[in-house]
């Protein structure tokens, strides 16, 4: 199975990337930082943030499914996670 990760460098997200990854699925992590992510067999990367709807299309590109572990540190009122998971 081919499996999109948003959210792919913060603990849940990594988790679900190391799971998927142990089970022989092939992963593809959307970061906004890549260097965050440590290179494994079937682990493709694509860069962009919650707003780079054409970087989202390319991780998204031949997915059987997504997977959202998006998450902040930011506890203030915001719109970013919710906007993030309606462009997904």
């Amino acid at each position: 199975m081919k499996i999109t990760i948003f959210g792919a460098t913060g603990k849940t997200g990594r988790q679900l990337c190391d799971q998927a990854i142990s089970a022989g699925h092939e992963v593809t992590a959307y970061a906004r930082n890549p260097d965050a992510i440590h290179p494994l067999p079937m682990l493709r990367v694509v860069t962009g943030d919650l707003e780079d709807t054409g970087a989202m299309q390319e991780a998204l590109r031949g997915a059987d499914v997504a997977l959202c572990a998006l998450g902040t540190f930011d506890r203030k009122p915001n719109q970013v996670l919710s906007d993030g998971t309606g462009r997904i």
